[in-house]
């Protein structure tokens, strides 16, 4: 890709449906965490785990709601990693704004998504 800004663009484009977000959102800050648990913990179980753990949710998110390949795969360029944590802060923040939900067009009321008990 020419530039970040261009990467920024392309990694947004693969990453619309909220499943796919919501998956990234857990995923991507385990595989930060990754590699801190390798190096400064005497048991490498829970980086092994933590690195499993990350990299399952990016792919489910990418095989069960983007059904696209993860962008790492698909451009092989190495911008992207600095895009991805550009766009989770971004989704981070969002969550912390408290708008993520409405920016992802869920309706946590609507009929089938998540009813409150009568009389409520």
């Amino acid at each position: 890709m020419s530039s970040m800004k261009a990467c920024l663009a392309f990694y947004r484009s693969r990453h619309r449906t909220p499943g796919c977000k919501l998956t990234h959102l857990i995923g991507l800050p385990v595989l930060v965490a990754t590699p801190f648990c390798l190096l400064f913990r005497r048991d490498k179980k829970l980086g092994v785990g933590l690195l499993l753990l990350g990299l399952f949710l990016q792919f489910a998110g990418h095989f069960f709601f983007e059904k696209n390949k993860p962008t790492l795969i698909e451009t092989r360029d190495p911008k992207v990693i600095p895009a991805s944590l550009i766009f989770i802060w971004g989704e981070w923040l969002d969550v912390f704004r408290g708008q993520w939900i409405k920016k992802n067009g869920l309706n946590l009321w609507a009929k089938g998504d998540l009813e409150l008990p009568p009389g409520r």
